[in-house]
């Protein structure tokens, strides 16, 4: 299964030199009380811009978040369950969110997979390099704090785009309450994630329509976005939750089992170096210097020592985190973008019951089955067990009419629990009878997300020659116009 990805949020460290040269070209964004006069907030920020206009707004500091456990007044840590955040200065770094795709392309129309996000970061980086003339870290030790994994589903027209999003608004969701945006979109917010289901038409104008100067460009856009269904998950806390669980996972274990977590962790260190090795932004000797520290370790545990005399430090066995988030190296690792989109699809959009439609088809049956004196008083109790529950039927009816009536249900194959009855088909409810949220490439309508600058190359050329034709239409027809107004004018 191949995994689109699309915004992604990164914070690079600096150094207080490199912070005050940003500082000096950025603006400074304040909010001000104007009848106390108090600084409410204010941050440093700047811009950069890209294909089509798409700019980076970026915001640089030196305050950070920290999780650590507070002291008393006797000097000992608490040993609350939750730690409270604190924002405290010391660390100055620069914080860039952006949408790969649109780095690439300069729209998000196409899926794009997690193989080539060093690619745009790369881009990123450079332009920021050559506006604030500065060195960035490398991009393997940036920490990401946010990622969004996504797919696209291409129908034949926005009617079928909307009439689906419809169709999901009338679904129960026992698990998360959603937020309804008419029939464009529907959202489930949570703290570990955020789902969101929406047309890619009224987005794409309401959004990006306007940044290109290419009118032909922007038509054409405009008319892709118009048949995409997108789903999109944006994952933070998710992010930090797993980076916490595997740095966890060393403690509390007996040292034979720590001494075999901890090579394996060193192994996992050097596969992830020698991969940044090869990005175009690497510095092969500071690669080589943490490779050689790794050596060195290495050597001390084959000498049958080092393990027995010295537990390992925390910090040698622990991912390397900012505010919780991991160097993207590592959470590349860790976080498993086709299972964590998938589990989020299937608990909420797979195989949920629609009220609407499974109250009608349980009437519709009733109706069939019984006289019409005895289906009134069968769906009767069928609303009252559904929503008030079968303690509260008992008490509302007669014993024999209860009893009745269940047992009719169990003749007609109704069932209490999840009603199965529901024949109303998909092309009723105005969408593809055979279209599914199934991510792979078996599905006809999931759009497969490029893997290689090879294939992004490809598609940038397709695009080009799309416009390009576009273009030579509309050049011809505006050419034959003004041939035929001239020789009528030579008539006349």
């Amino acid at each position: 299964m191949r995994i689109m990805i699309d915004t992604v949020g990164f914070k690079a460290q600096i150094n207080y030199e490199t912070y005050h040269k940003i500082r000096e070209k950025t603006l400074m964004t304040q909010r001000i009380d104007k009848e106390t006069g108090a600084v409410e907030f204010e941050y440093d920020n700047g811009q950069t811009n890209h294909s089509d206009n798409y700019r980076i707004v970026y915001k640089i500091s030196d305050e950070y978040w920290t999780y650590d456990r507070s002291e008393d007044s006797n000097g000992e840590v608490q040993k609350s369950r939750k730690c409270q955040a604190i924002k405290i200065a010391g660390i100055p770094h620069v914080k860039l969110e952006f949408s790969i795709p649109k780095i690439l392309f300069g729209h998000n129309l196409h899926s794009v997979s997690i193989a080539i996000i060093f690619d745009a970061m790369y881009l990123v980086k450079r332009a920021f390099e050559e506006k604030y003339e500065c060195i960035l870290p490398s991009m393997h030790k940036w920490f990401c704090y946010r990622i969004d994994t996504c797919a696209n589903y291409i129908l034949n027209n926005e009617q079928e785009v909307r009439n689906y999003i419809s169709y999901l608004s009338k679904l129960d969701y026992p698990r998360r309450e959603p937020i309804k945006y008419g029939d464009s979109g529907i959202y489930f917010p949570s703290q570990q994630n955020t789902l969101k289901v929406y047309a890619k038409g009224p987005e794409f104008k309401k959004h990006d329509k306007n940044r290109f100067l290419d009118s032909d460009k922007a038509y054409l856009f405009y008319a892709e976005a118009k048949n995409i269904l997108r789903i999109e998950v944006e994952h933070k806390r998710r992010i930090r939750y797993l980076t916490k669980k595997y740095n966890s996972q060393f403690d509390n274990l007996p040292d034979d089992r720590k001494e075999e977590m901890y090579v394996q962790y060193l192994k996992h260190q050097i596969d992830r170096l020698n991969e940044a090795n090869l990005l175009p932004d690497a510095i092969p000797k500071e690669i080589d210097r943490e490779l050689a520290q790794i050596d060195r370790k290495l050597l001390g545990i084959d000498d049958r020592s080092m393990m027995y005399s010295r537990e390992p430090a925390p910090e040698e066995t622990r991912m390397k985190t900012f505010e919780g988030y991991p160097q993207i190296m590592n959470l590349i690792s860790i976080f498993d973008c086709k299972s964590e989109m998938k589990n989020i699809m299937e608990n909420l959009l797979s195989g949920t019951p629609s009220k609407v439609t499974q109250s009608l088809a349980v009437e519709n049956l009733i109706r069939e089955h019984c006289t019409k004196k005895q289906a009134s008083t069968f769906i009767a109790v069928y609303y009252s067990i559904i929503n008030q529950g079968q303690a509260y039927a008992k008490k509302e009816y007669e014993r024999n009419i209860y009893y009745r009536a269940l047992a009719a249900y169990r003749i007609i194959g109704i069932s209490l629990i999840a009603d199965d009855t529901n024949r109303k088909s998909s092309t009723d409810c105005g969408f593809p009878e055979d279209f599914r949220l199934d991510m792979d490439e078996s599905n006809p309508y999931y759009q497969k997300p490029l893997l290689s600058m090879e294939e992004v190359l490809e598609n940038k050329r397709k695009w080009i020659d799309l416009i390009n034709i576009k273009k030579l239409e509309v050049y011809t027809a505006e050419k034959a116009f003004r041939d035929y107004c001239d020789s009528h004018t030579l008539l006349i």
